[in-house]
Formats: C-alpha cells, sequence, structure tokens
C-alpha cells in the first residue's frame, strides 16, 4: 500500500512539475470553484426540498383537522340516531339536520382524500337500515364506532416528515386527545340513552364507568407529557364550567341509577363540552403548527445564508486567481505567509506547494521541518499529560485544567462538581489474575467511563487505581446523577476473566474560594463512606 502510494504522489508531482505556475493556480481554482458550485447547488436542493416538506406537512396539519370535524359530526349524528332509535323518539328534523352537517364535513374530507369515499357510502347504508329499521339499537351503536374508529386510524397514519434543521413536528398529544373526545362522545350517547329510558341502559353501567376510565387516562398521559403548550391548553380546558358540569354528571351516572336531569340539557352541555375539546385540538395543531412554521424558516434561511455565502466566494477566488496568477510575487508571499502562520498555530500545519523550482525547494524543507516539529512536540505534550496506561489526563493536567475551571468558575458564578473513583478490591484482583489483568482492568474502566461523560468533563487518573473526575457548570443533583449512571455503566460491563467489577464514587461540589485539596478531601471522605457502606455505591458529602 506504501509503494502504490509513493508511486500516485510521484506521478502527481510530475505532472504538476510539467506545466506553468498560472497553469497549476487556474487548474486549482478551478476544483474550488467546481466544489463551490456543488455545495451551492446542494443547498440550493435543500431549500427547495424543505419548502416542499413544509408545504405538506400543513397539508397534513389541514387533513387532521378535516378529518377531526368529519368525526364531530358523525359523533353527534350517532347520538341522536341510537338514542332515538332504542327510545322510540320521533324527532326527525333535528336527525335530518344533523344529516346534512354530516354531509358537509364529510364532503370536505372527500376533496382532500378520495379514497373517502367508502366512508359516506358505508354511511349512506347504514342510515338506509336505521330508516328502515332493518338494524338492531346495538348494530347502530357498533356500525357508528367502527366509523369512527376507521378515521381515527386515518389520523393516527398521518405523520409529518422531520428534515435536517426542522424540528419533529409533535402530533402524538394531539391525536391523543382526539381519541379522549371519541370516548366523551360514547359517554354522551349512552348517557342520553339513560336519561330517555333508565331500562334501555341496563347493565351498561360498567360500560359507562369503564369509557371514563379511558377518558381520564388518555387525559392524564397529555397533561403529564412533555409537551407543555398542550398539556396547558388542555388544563384549561378541564377547568371550564361546562366541563366541570359535564363531568360530574357522568361520574353522578356512574354512582347512582336515578338520574335526575333534561335528556335536551345533557346532551346540550356534553356537546358544547365536545366541542370545547374539538377548538382544544384544533388549537393544539395550531401550537405545533407554529412549531413547524419556525423550524422549516430557519432552516430555508440557513440554506439561503450558505448557497449566498457559497457564491460569494467563488466570486472572490476566481476575481484573485485570475489577478494573482500572472505575478510571481504569488509563490514568494504564500510561503512568508506560511511561515508566519506556522509559528503563531503551533506547527499544525503544512504548505500545500510544489515545485522543481527555488520555491518548491524551499517549501519541501519547510514542511519537513515543520512536520519533525510538529511531530516533536506532539508527543511531548501527550507524554506529559497523558497516563501513559489508559491514555486519558494525568495528575499534571487535570490539576491545571482545574485550577483554570476555578477561576471561571469564580468569574462567571458556576457550579462545579467533583468525583473521586477507585475499583473495589482491586488488590484482590491483582492478587489473584496478576498484573497485567489489572492493567487491563484499568484501562477497560477508563474507557467505560470515557463513554458516559460529557466533552466538558475533565477526567484523569490520579494514581493506581484511583480515578478522579471535574464536571464544570454542574450541581448536587446532576453530579449525583452522572456518578450513578458510571457507576452503573461499570458495573454491568462485562469481562471475560473475571466477574464484573465495580467501583465506589465521591461526590462534593466546590465553595468559592476554597482549594484544590478542600474538596478533594470532602469527596475523599465520601468515597471512605461509600466504601463502608458495602461498596459499589455513590456517596455525596453533604458537608457542601
Amino acid at each position: 500500500m506504501k509503494i502504490l502510494q509513493n508511486y500516485l504522489y510521484s506521478k502527481f508531482i510530475s505532472l504538476l512539475h510539467i506545466t506553468q505556475i498560472r497553469t497549476k493556480i487556474i487548474f486549482l481554482g478551478a476544483i474550488t470553484l467546481t466544489l463551490l458550485l456543488i455545495i451551492s447547488v446542494n443547498n440550493y436542493n435543500r431549500y427547495r426540498l424543505t419548502e416542499n416538506l413544509c408545504t405538506l406537512n400543513m397539508k397534513n396539519i389541514s387533513k387532521i383537522l378535516t378529518i377531526s370535524n368529519a368525526i364531530q359530526e358523525i359523533q353527534r349524528e350517532r347520538g341522536i340516531s341510537y338514542t332515538q332509535h332504542l327510545s322510540s323518539l320521533n324527532n326527525k328534523e333535528s336527525l335530518s339536520i344533523q344529516r346534512n352537517s354530516t354531509d358537509a364535513a364529510l364532503y370536505k374530507l372527500f376533496q382532500l382524500n378520495q379514497n373517502d369515499i367508502e366512508t359516506e357510502k358505508y354511511l349512506s347504508t347504514l342510515r338506509d337500515s336505521i330508516d328502515n329499521k332493518r338494524i338492531s339499537s346495538e348494530e347502530i351503536f357498533s356500525q357508528y364506532i367502527m366509523i369512527v374508529s376507521s378515521l381515527l386510524e386515518e389520523i393516527s397514519n398521518i405523520n409529518t416528515i422531520p428534515f435536517q434543521g426542522m424540528e419533529q413536528l409533535s402530533t402524538i398529544e394531539v391525536k391523543k386527545i382526539f381519541f379522549a373526545k371519541e370516548k366523551l362522545g360514547l359517554l354522551r350517547t349512552l348517557i342520553s340513552l339513560k336519561l330517555h329510558d333508565k331500562n334501555a341502559l341496563d347493565g351498561k353501567k360498567a360500560e359507562i364507568k369503564y369509557l371514563y376510565y379511558q377518558y381520564n387516562t388518555i387525559i392524564d398521559e397529555v397533561i403529564q407529557s412533555n409537551n407543555v403548550e398542550i398539556a396547558d391548553l388542555l388544563k384549561k380546558f378541564t377547568q371550564l364550567e361546562t366541563s366541570k358540569k359535564t363531568f360530574n354528571f357522568v361520574e353522578e351516572s356512574i354512582r347512582s341509577e336515578n338520574l335526575i336531569l333534561d335528556p335536551s340539557k345533557w346532551f346540550s352541555i356534553s356537546t358544547q363540552t365536545i366541542d370545547d375539546l374539538q377548538a382544544t385540538c384544533a388549537q393544539a395543531l395550531l401550537i405545533s403548527s407554529d412549531t413547524l412554521n419556525n423550524s422549516a424558516t430557519q432552516a430555508i434561511r440557513d440554506s439561503l445564508f450558505f448557497l449566498f455565502f457559497n457564491i460569494t466566494i467563488s466570486i472572490i477566488i476566481a476575481f484573485f486567481i485570475i489577478t494573482i496568477v500572472y505575478s510571481v510575487y504569488f509563490p514568494l508571499k504564500k510561503i512568508t505567509n506560511f511561515i508566519n502562520e506556522a509559528t503563531q498555530n503551533d506547527f499544525n500545519c503544512s504548505l500545500d506547494f510544489h515545485s522543481r523550482n527555488e520555491f518548491g525547494i524551499i517549501a519541501k524543507s519547510i514542511n519537513k521541518l515543520i512536520s519533525d516539529v510538529n511531530k516533536l512536540f506532539t508527543e511531548k505534550d501527550f507524554i506529559a499529560y497523558h497516563d501513559s496506561l489508559t491514555g486519558i489526563y494525568n495528575r499534571h493536567k487535570f490539576i491545571e485544567v482545574f485550577n483554570k475551571e476555578l477561576k471561571r468558575s469564580d468569574r462567571h458564578n458556576h457550579n462545579i462538581a467533583f468525583a473521586i473513583m477507585d475499583i473495589d478490591k482491586f488488590k484482590h484482583i491483582n492478587d489473584k489474575f496478576g498484573h497485567n489483568i489489572g492493567d487491563l482492568v484499568l484501562k477497560t474502566l477508563a474507557d467505560v467511563i470515557k463513554e458516559n461523560i460529557r466533552e466538558t468533563d475533565c477526567f484523569a487518573r490520579w494514581g493506581g487505581d484511583e480515578f478522579v473526575l471535574l464536571l464544570p457548570e454542574t450541581e448536587q443533583k446532576g453530579a449525583i446523577a452522572l456518578a450513578e449512571k458510571i457507576r452503573k455503566a461499570v458495573e454491568k460491563k462485562k469481562l471475560n476473566f473475571a466477574n464484573n467489577v465495580t467501583i465506589s464514587i465521591g461526590v462534593s461540589t466546590y465553595k468559592k474560594g476554597e482549594a484544590l485539596e478542600s474538596i478533594y478531601s470532602r469527596a475523599d471522605k465520601a468515597l471512605y463512606a461509600s466504601k463502608e457502606q458495602g461498596r459499589n455505591r455513590v456517596t455525596f458529602n453533604f458537608d457542601d
């Protein structure tokens, strides 16, 4: 592999040697501009894709609202149809008005999705069976539930599409509210029937109780969710007077067989509550929609910014290539600037310049010198600041970082937490399995801990099997939680050569003005307490 790399490199250098400096610069400039053009096109495509996804997601929100409105009208029709059929009431006018409202809602839904024509056909067949009394009350109830369930399932299948730079639009809580609204609609129907005919719902009391339990469970889940804004909306809904009256009556219907309330009044109050819940759903979708718009707007702005930036850089590069290519001053200036930059950046760079002339010889020598110096500096720094066995920071580096962090904490009034940890019964491991296994345990432990801390945390080997951890901007609760996470991760680590290794941890927090020795001493006391209490545990020094 090395031979192939050297061969390709030599061929590339030979190609560069036979071309003039101007040709090299033009070639380099052309590659740069091509790459920038590709990036610009990619950013433009990303911008267009973001717009399209935003439009699609807004259509999905609109569809959810339309389906929800259709469900609400079907629920009303179900309540009237079922109650009238079972209680032998005759109110054809109200049923006809409601059917017209349902048809209007389904027509809007059909305009969005022609597949929903099957719902309309099924509903039409059901109505015909009801009008001609070819169907039982239980079948009416169950078939309306099937129609509503199919529409609720359609809502469940509507998902927004996330995109880089856009937040995922969460409609989970909103969908749960829709299901809660269906439970409420069923309660409205069953209790209406009970008010019309006290003997009609013998044995249905348990069903009412279960529906009410399902409703409360869904509402509690949404209120306790992480979506604070939607939870607040739902809390306001539960505090409405109509909501309180509705659910007080539901609870009364569960407790008592003799309900005293005008059926039309109950239907009106419960319908108002369902309408309020529907309005809450609409507001929740608007909140989600606003979140989507804000995320999409930011993504579009970012895309346009990078597009403009790339175009600007392309123009600037083209201008300078054309201007500087005719000057021999360019190679000399480039080398001079590079030397200045290299001395300011700890020699962590190389000069990209190849030629057979004097500049090429100088550049090659400079690169060789800088590479050797940088290699020496890198090796020196690593040896000076890292533990040779585990590869993590050593005590010297940890003290340096600790002092810097203390100054920053005192200046900005940030919290700092400190933890000491060591391996339980490490001497027993060395005695039983040998020092090679002991070293392997130390390295494995260091790797596990590194995987479970933040990039801003400073982790070091203090000596022997003792490790220290500095947690900037971390208070007591967060420090204990992270220490517990580390302890569990070490405990779960499987080792082929022995039983699981465990660690004990002592934690303390920084008091303004104190030195390392003080915070170390308090953490060490906590570590000792962990050992005394049986090992494999985290203890916090409450003297803090």
